[in-house]
């Protein structure tokens, strides 16, 4: 990965046209980071949005959670976390009646279906269900939060120490 505060000051250092009006231009590429996960292109929209009270911006919650992701993560903790980017969510909750979503080949499919054809493309390379965690970036009433899917594979209900909870005991827990 890039030194980040370098590569910023670098970009910032660099004049920035604003116009009479003291606007600049929001488009301007601070850098990329590059992740396994996929890499990130922080704008400067995105860089100002930590300065002012606004809403992070996907590329903010991206970069981060890769961050963490790449450098503070050991080799085998990878192995067990996928990362979905902060777009998916939107991606696969947009209703199934959205225009666009019932012609040609998706005509005819269930909401559900619908769905997965919208996410199909960002698993082909994934098992999900090989990864004891699966975290998921989730923009809802202008919040973020972050869904974390525990240990996907399992079906039913296990303690910590991997011991299957049948029974009333199953049920206490929900």
């Amino acid at each position: 990965p890039v030194a980040i505060n370098e590569h910023i000051e670098q970009k910032l250092s660099d004049p920035i046209e604003i116009d009479r009006f003291g606007s600049y231009d929001k488009d301007i590429q601070l850098f990329t980071y590059y992740s396994s996960l996929g890499d990130v292109s922080v704008r400067m929209e995105d860089y100002l949005c930590l300065c002012r009270k606004e809403y992070l911006s996907d590329a903010i919650i991206d970069f981060y959670l890769r961050y963490i992701y790449e450098e503070k993560l050991s080799p085998e903790q990878k192995e067990k976390v996928y990362i979905f980017a902060a777009h998916v969510f939107n991606l696969y909750s947009t209703p199934a009646d959205f225009r666009g979503w019932n012609d040609g080949e998706n005509a005819g499919l269930s909401a559900q279906e619908k769905r997965y054809r919208r996410i199909e493309a960002l698993l082909e390379n994934v098992n999900i269900f090989d990864k004891d965690f699966i975290i998921l970036p989730l923009m809802e009433r202008n919040h973020w939060f972050l869904g974390i899917v525990c240990y996907p594979k399992l079906n039913g209900c296990f303690t910590m120490d991997g011991k299957e909870v049948t029974g009333a005991d199953s049920r206490r827990n929900l």
